[in-house]
């Protein structure tokens, strides 16, 4: 199966998604396997806020390999998660699997937009030339820095245009297009700017543990002030670990059983 994060308009969270949810969703989906992890883009090189995962197994690949790489997208028997960049790039991926016949159901599209009337007009537009180029694979809208999720008054307000409004004529997205489509929310954290620094997945952050590292530092700097930088730094990083749980528990677990649900 082929998890494919896509938009015609960048700068909407899908790097971020593709990377921070849906390598480590494929990697536990897969028994704790390396993720196939491909980025299609000329310019942003996204790939390299993942650095030093170890989730990964990561390849670049530029818009004029695009037709050769999807078709050995076609004939690979494996998982893998692709970003595709934004704008000419998208267009140019889903021109070469419409000429390939589609996916033929082997991979599920997900679109991530923010909450302005041209994101959901970049989405939709996105969501037709998937659907021109491939129409048997699942498509899902991702609705990326919620507020807070949970509050569905609040999420309705923020993605009016997703939602729609009857009191204000506004049109809500499944009156757009032409099927239901699943649709997924991810809260805004900043701990995913931090991510960026750090260069590795959530869910692996999540798993570090410097409490011995922190104590001895801790004990250092008693003896000697000097050395207070490295005691503040890991008094941060904890301070990021904790974070990382608490998102990974709270919202991605949640996330990843409503993926395997839309796939099955």
């Amino acid at each position: 199966m082929l998890f494919i994060g896509i938009n015609t308009k960048g700068g909407v969270g899908k790097s971020s998604f593709t990377g921070q949810c849906l390598v480590p969703y494929v990697h536990y989906k897969n028994g704790g396997e390396i993720v196939n992890y491909v980025e299609i883009d000329d310019q942003n090189e996204s790939i390299r806020n993942l650095a030093e995962s170890e989730l990964i197994a990561p390849q670049i690949v530029k818009t004029e390999n695009v037709e050769t790489f999807a078709m050995h997208l076609m004939l690979e028997n494996t998982d893998a998660v692709i970003d595709v960049g934004g704008n000419i790039t998208a267009q140019l991926f889903l021109e070469r699997v419409n000429e390939m016949g589609g996916m033929r159901g082997n991979a599920i599209y997900f679109i991530p937009l923010l909450d302005s009337l041209q994101d959901l007009q970049n989405a939709i537009k996105t969501y037709e030339l998937i659907r021109e180029a491939d129409t048997q694979s699942k498509i899902v809208f991702v609705l990326n820095r919620c507020v807070n999720k949970s509050n569905k008054e609040l999420t309705k307000e923020q993605f009016l245009f997703v939602y729609g409004k009857k009191e204000l004529a506004i049109p809500s997205l499944s009156e757009l297009i032409d099927e239901e489509v699943p649709v997924l929310l991810i809260n805004q954290s900043t701990t995913f700017n931090i991510l960026a620094y750090l260069k590795r997945t959530m869910a692996e952050v999540a798993q570090q543990n410097v409490k011995e590292a922190l104590e001895e530092a801790i004990l250092k700097n008693k003896e000697d002030p000097k050395a207070r930088g490295e005691a503040l730094r890991l008094l941060y990083h904890e301070k990021i670990i904790g974070s990382c749980r608490k998102i990974v528990q709270q919202e991605f677990l949640p996330l990843f059983e409503e993926i395997d649900s839309i796939l099955a």
